[in-house]
């Protein structure tokens, strides 16, 4: 079995690789067609693809939690493991000005993407952190 510290630092080196290889997410071979269609088999709507900067339109992730969520109006979310900043960007829409969005991710690399994305997308109710 594999030591948690192993674990950690393999994940934070691939999701470093990912961002450094063409200073986005997008891996060298991938089209942003390729993102749209693996965001949309997870959950994801091409309208809410639409509504965030291209940049932060692409998932590592598994699901659309902000799907899930019932947020409203002026509530305060933390998104763990924000990569990019899609479903932190996502739940900025929903909890709207009066809200607050925080994206927390374990690699600067993301974190800083994260921070780009929002000054693309204007948003300002939330500041990815890095862990």
């Amino acid at each position: 079995m594999k030591r948690k510290s192993d674990i950690k630092r393999r994940v934070k080196a691939l999701y470093s690789e990912v961002v450094s290889k063409d200073g986005s997410c997008r891996s060298s071979h991938e089209r942003p067609r390729d993102s749209l269609v693996y965001a949309e088999s997870i959950g994801y709507s091409e309208e809410e693809m639409k509504s965030v900067p291209e940049e932060a339109a692409v998932t590592h992730g598994c699901g659309n939690p902000i799907a899930l969520a019932e947020l409203k109006k002026g509530e305060t979310v933390l998104d763990l493991g924000c990569g990019g900043g899609l479903d932190a960007f996502l739940a900025a829409h929903r909890v709207g000005r009066t809200g607050r969005v925080v994206g927390l991710d374990m690699t600067p690399e993301m974190v800083d993407r994260a921070r780009a994305n929002a000054r693309r997308g204007a948003y300002t109710n939330g500041t990815p952190l890095p862990v």
